[in-house]
Parts: C-alpha cells; sequence; structure tokens
C-alpha cells in the first residue's frame, strides 16, 4: 500500500521561481518530570524518532518566498508534566496577498525521549512514527497516519489513510482508530488479549487466526474478543471508509 503525504497549497509560476529552501536545526531541553508532549504543524508533516536523551531535537526542511519571506518560529514551552512545541508564522503573514494564505512549508523530523505520551497534529500532512515506547495521540484533516508504538494509539484522519502498528500485546489503555474516508490498517500482536470493535463503510476484512472469535457481526460492523477475556484487558476501535486488521507476529531477539 502506497501513502502518500500531504502537497502544499497552489502556487504560482513567480512563487515556485522565488521559493526557497533551508534546513533549520534546534534542540529543545526537557526538564525531568515531563511526561507529554504536544505538537502542532500546521505547515507541512511530522516525522517522530526516539532519542535516549533529555532533549527534543527538531531538524526542518523550511520553504520561503524569496529573501524577505516569513520565516517560521518555533514555540517550545513547558509546564508542569506538559511540554508543547508549535510551528508559527509572524502575524499576518498567512494574510498576506502575495503568498495566497500559504506562507511556507515546514517538514519537520522530531527526535524525542521515550515519553509516556505523544500529542501531534497536522492539517493536510503525514505523521509518523515509528516503534515510539509510550501512547501515541495524532489528529490530522486528510494527512495520512503511520504509527507504530508500544502504548494505546488514538489515531484520527477525516479522509487520509491509517497504517497502524501495535507492537506490544500487553498495551495500557484503549486504543482507537477512525478515518471518516480512508483505509485503516492494523497489525495486532497475535498473542494481545483485546477487545475488539470494528466497522467500515465499504470493506471490512479481518485475519487475527483462531484466538479470535467473533461476538456480535452486522453486516460491516464486528465485535469480538481476541485472545483471553481479562478483567482490565484493552479495548481497540477501528473505524474508516475500508478496514483491514491483521494479526502481527512479534519475533524473538
Amino acid at each position: 500500500m502506497t501513502l502518500a503525504a500531504g502537497c502544499a497549497g497552489t502556487q504560482t509560476a513567480d512563487s515556485v521561481q522565488s521559493l526557497q529552501v533551508d534546513r533549520l536545526r534546534q534542540q529543545f531541553e526537557l526538564p525531568l518530570g515531563v511526561q507529554s508532549l504536544h505538537v502542532r504543524n500546521p505547515y507541512g508533516e511530522l516525522n517522530i524518532r526516539s532519542m535516549p536523551a533529555g532533549a527534543v531535537g527538531l531538524v526542518a526542511a523550511e520553504q520561503h518566498y524569496g529573501e524577505n519571506g516569513p520565516i517560521p518560529q518555533f514555540d517550545f514551552s513547558v509546564s508542569g508534566e506538559q511540554a508543547s512545541l508549535e510551528v508559527r508564522y509572524p502575524d499576518g503573514a498567512e494574510s498576506h496577498p502575495e503568498f495566497d494564505g500559504n506562507p511556507g512549508r515546514v517538514d519537520i523530523a522530531l527526535f524525542v525521549p521515550d515519553l509516556a505520551n505523544l500529542n501531534l497534529e497536522t492539517v493536510n500532512d503525514r505523521i509518523q512514527v515509528k516503534r515510539y515506547a509510550g501512547s501515541v495521540t495524532a489528529r490530522s484533516t486528510s494527512g495520512n497516519l503511520i504509527v507504530s508504538a508500544a502504548g494505546a494509539l488514538d489515531l484520527r484522519t477525516a479522509s487520509g489513510n491509517i497504517l497502524a502498528m501495535q507492537i506490544h500485546p500487553d498495551w495500557k489503555g484503549q486504543s482507537r482508530l477512525q478515518s471518516d474516508e480512508g483505509l485503516v490498517n492494523l497489525l495486532i500482536p497475535e498473542f494481545a488479549n483485546a477487545r475488539l470493535e470494528s466497522w467500515a463503510q465499504r470493506s471490512l476484512n479481518l485475519d487475527l487466526g483462531e484466538r479470535f472469535s467473533i461476538s456480535e457481526q452486522h453486516k460491516l460492523r464486528v465485535y469480538g474478543q481476541l485472545g483471553e477475556a481479562t478483567g482490565k484487558q484493552p479495548t481497540i476501535s477501528v473505524s474508516g471508509g475500508d478496514v483491514h486488521i491483521r494479526k502481527l507476529v512479534l519475533l524473538k531477539d
């Protein structure tokens, strides 16, 4: 399956000719006790990698118009256990007639320590998280969400696709994956114990092996149990235009 990242807004020939690309690098220190990070980038994609350090490293490919085009700012703040990072442009940049509501593009790679929670937002662009140790929340209007994590997954996009992998069989918390119009493709560890709720608009395909038993089925809606029913088992809810859920075989080291 091919998942394509979103594109920047419409550009005229003159704006493309004056487009300049810079690479930016910054580092933000994380105080002891921070448990979660909220990142919002309405101007491009987010790519997350784990980094064993007490800081957040940022590498951004930034596109702006001409030598005097607006330059993005990275506003970082910490309040208690919550850290936040938001991409902003100077006031008035989006409404400037020269930029047609699109002051530039910022595609970001973030190197993040293992925290309990990540909360990520884009508008029209991809969010990608690889093998994160904590829980991940991701929101986008039309961007694709490509996420693998050991914690709970809370993934939602209106028209994008979701490709997700629950990489630990005993994750904590409830997981929810939702695409209003797109494809949702989920891998769950074959020896997980979880309650599954799934429904689709067009097609629903479940390939979870003998450990999955269906308790209720109505056309494109299926409820069932993966593995043993325990008092503390998580529930995972999956909905989309098309839904594919398969078992993930975890290999031992």
